[in-house]
């Protein structure tokens, strides 16, 4: 078994990177290989919408996303977290999201029928107000169903009001250590 854990944060050690790490232990201990990709250290090339990928089963770029095609297609989970940026995606993960239109545009001319996929989406965002994470878990919806991925609401931690590390408690590690292992036994 594979999983694939994309870190949209530029830090490794910021809040979403930290409850994704506490969420992947359940993986680690049950000896599923984690490969973990990170947008902000990749040559990722944003899509320009040229149309190539309708007809070829090839991006126009020759970047890391080439590995990460494959990282998809191979991956029985996918994990992803983030922080909120404007409500939003930072733009190296907006980037490798929008790439996939490859990912879509294989599957349509394929009318493939994938192999059962499960994704897990952690948002992470420093203020407090309402629906501020809805834009982030529709496009999370989104993607998912466009690159065959089995998704719902209930897969998402979503954790506002987190300005500062410390604020991550204990019991909040915990919480997530737990929903890792109820998603792997699912």
């Amino acid at each position: 078994m594979l999983t694939l854990s994309i870190y949209g944060s530029p830090g490794s050690e910021g809040f979403s990177s930290t409850l994704h790490n506490e969420f992947l232990k359940a993986f680690e201990e049950k000896g599923i290989k984690i490969v973990k990709v990170f947008p902000y250290r990749s040559d990722i090339n944003p899509c320009i919408a040229c149309g190539n990928c309708r007809d070829k089963p090839q991006c126009i770029y020759n970047d890391d996303m080439t590995e990460i095609y494959s990282l998809i297609r191979e991956a029985d989970f996918i994990t992803i977290s983030s922080p909120l940026y404007f409500s939003s995606f930072p733009s190296p993960l907006k980037a490798l999201i929008d790439r996939c239109q490859l990912i879509w545009e294989e599957r349509r001319r394929l009318h493939s029928v994938d192999r059962f996929k499960r994704g897990f989406f952690i948002s992470t965002g420093g203020a407090e107000y309402n629906n501020m994470f809805a834009g982030v878990v529709m496009g999370i919806k989104h993607y998912f169903n466009s690159i065959g991925v089995t998704f719902s609401a209930e897969n998402t931690v979503l954790l506002p009001g987190v300005d500062a590390l410390g604020q991550i408690s204990l019991d909040i590690l915990n919480k997530i250590r737990h929903t890792g292992n109820t998603f792997i036994n699912y």
